[in-house]
C-alpha cells in the first residue's frame, strides 16, 4: 500500500490554516550576510536559446586570477567562497517525460581554480518552490561550481518519481549540451556531477544516482522515502536503490518523526533520511541536526502555505541553513574534487568543534 508523501496530506487542509514555520534567516547570526545572490550578476528569464557571455557579469577578477594554478584553501564552508559568481534561468524539453523543466544556475565568473568546474544539481521538496533553495547553489557557486535549482514537475497527488527523477537526469543533459549560455560551453566537468535535494527531492536524488552513472556522488538534506496515492512501480521505495556505489551523505532532523499539526508526521520513522543512512553503503555520512525540524533546510519560507504544519523546531532556522551550506561545500570539496583536507568540516576537528561539541549535530560514517 502506497504511503504518505510528506506534507501532502497537509494540503487537503484548509490554506487558510496554513503558516510558515521559523524565522527568517536573515536576522540569524549564523548565516554569512554575504551569502545572498548578487543581483546585479542577475540574467534572469534565459531560456535555451538566451546568450551569456562573460560581460554580462559583475564582480569579475582579472582573468589571471581565472587562470591561476589550482589552489587548495580550507576555510569555514558556511562563509562565503573566494569565486565571484553570476546567476540565469533556462528551461529545457525533457524528453523521457516531455515536460518542460526550468533550472536557475550559479556559475563562477573568476576565482582561484579556473573551469572546469564541477555540476552539482538540487531538487525542491514536495510542494514548495524551487526557488526557496536558490541561496544553497549560490553558496556553492562561490566554491566553483556550477550549480542549479531543477524545478522538476510535481503535481499535487500521483506524482511519478521515476519521471521526476529523469527529469533531474534530463537537466544533467540539458547542462552538458550546447543549450546552455556560451560562457559555459566547455566550463563543466562532466566527470564531477553531485546530487543534491531536500524531502521528496532527496529521495529523486537517491533514484536518480541510481539510473544515471554521470552522478559520483550526493548529499542530501532530510530525504523522505515516501509517496502519495502513488503506485509502487511509479514510487518505488529509493532505499531499496541503495547501496549506490557513490560517496553518499544524509542531513536529518529530530522533531518530526512524530505526527504534526496536519495528523502525520512531516518525516516519519520508518521513511526518514537514518533509513537511506542505514541502506547506504561506504562511504556514507549520517548528520543529525539536533533540534531542527523538516522545514528547517529550506532556506526561504516566505510564501510556503505548508511549513508550518511540522513539529516546531527548537534549532533556528538561520543556524540550521548554515550547517546545511557548510556540508554541501564541504561534501562535495571532498568527493567531487578529491580534496581530502575537507574532512576536517565532515567529521574531523572543524565539524566537531564547529557543530559536535556544542550540541547543534550528531554524525555518524562508514
Amino acid at each position: 500500500m502506497p504511503r504518505p508523501t510528506p506534507c501532502a496530506a497537509l494540503l487537503l487542509l484548509p490554506l487558510a490554516l496554513a503558516s510558515c514555520g521559523g524565522s527568517s534567516a536573515s536576522d540569524e547570526p549564523l548565516v554569512d550576510p554575504d551569502a545572498g545572490a548578487l543581483d546585479d550578476a542577475s540574467l534572469s528569464d534565459a531560456s535555451d536559446d538566451a546568450t551569456l557571455d562573460d560581460a554580462a557579469t559583475v564582480d569579475a577578477t582579472p582573468d589571471a586570477a581565472v587562470d591561476a594554478p589550482p589552489v587548495t584553501q580550507v576555510s569555514d564552508p558556511t562563509k562565503v567562497g573566494p569565486f565571484a559568481y553570476a546567476e540565469f534561468e533556462a528551461t529545457t524539453k525533457v524528453a523521457a517525460t516531455n515536460n518542460n523543466v526550468t533550472m536557475h544556475c550559479a556559475f563562477p565568473t573568476a576565482g582561484p581554480v579556473p573551469a572546469p568546474w564541477p555540476l552539482v544539481l538540487f531538487a525542491h521538496g514536495f510542494q514548495i518552490a524551487a526557488s526557496a533553495y536558490n541561496v544553497y547553489v549560490q553558496h556553492l557557486a562561490t566554491y566553483g561550481y556550477v550549480a542549479c535549482t531543477v524545478d522538476y514537475n510535481a503535481p499535487f497527488i500521483g506524482i511519478s518519481h521515476v519521471k521526476s527523477a529523469l527529469e533531474l537526469s534530463g537537466a544533467i543533459d540539458w547542462a552538458l549540451s550546447a543549450a546552455i549560455p556560451p560562457a559555459l560551453i566547455g566550463k563543466i566537468d562532466a566527470s564531477r556531477i553531485g546530487m543534491s535535494g531536500h524531502s521528496l527531492g532527496g529521495k529523486l536524488s537517491i533514484m536518480a544516482a541510481k539510473s544515471d552513472p554521470r552522478i559520483k556522488a550526493s548529499l542530501t538534506l532530510d530525504p523522505v522515502d515516501s509517496a502519495t496515492f502513488c503506485n509502487p512501480t511509479d514510487c518505488p521505495d529509493a532505499t531499496n536503490m541503495l547501496p549506490l556505489g557513490i560517496p553518499t551523505g544524509f542531513l536529518g532532523e529530530t522533531t518530526d518523526q512524530a505526527a504534526g499539526l496536519g495528523g502525520q508526521a512531516c518525516a516519519p520513522t520508518a521513511d526518514n533520511f537514518q533509513t537511506f543512512f542505514a541502506a547506504a553503503g561506504s562511504p556514507s555520512l549520517q548528520v543529525t541536526v539536533n533540534g531542527a525540524n523538516h522545514i528547517s533546510f529550506v532556506p526561504n519560507t516566505a510564501n510556503c502555505l505548508t511549513c508550518g504544519f511540522c513539529q516546531a523546531a527548537t534549532a533556528t532556522p538561520a543556524s540550521v541553513v548554515a550547517l546545511s551550506k557548510g556540508y554541501l561545500v564541504a561534501f562535495y570539496q571532498r568527493w567531487l574534487r578529491g580534496d581530502q583536507a575537507w574532512e576536517t568540516w565532515l567529521t574531523g576537528p572543524d565539524a566537531i568543534a564547529t557543530w559536535v561539541t556544542p550540541g547543534a549535530a550528531t554524525y555518524a560514517v562508514k
